[in-house]
């Protein structure tokens, strides 16, 4: 789970990782109870990409 300050993609992480789940599920597809486990294990790398990504998809953003 995210540490520290939580930032504007840590809720769009937990719910893309929660949509897929869900999405997969409603279309028969076998969702292993590792899958969270593997989550929990690989979210401060995708968190970590994130931060690195964070400036440049800020500045694309609207003022």
């Amino acid at each position: 789970m995210p540490t520290g300050k939580v930032k504007w993609y840590d809720a769009d992480l937990d719910a893309a990782y929660a949509a897929a789940k869900q999405q997969a599920a409603a279309a028969g597809l076998p969702v292993p109870a590792e899958l969270d486990a593997l989550y929990q294990q690989y979210r401060p790398q995708l968190q970590a990409q994130f931060e690195a990504l964070a400036p440049q998809a800020q500045a694309l953003l609207p003022r």
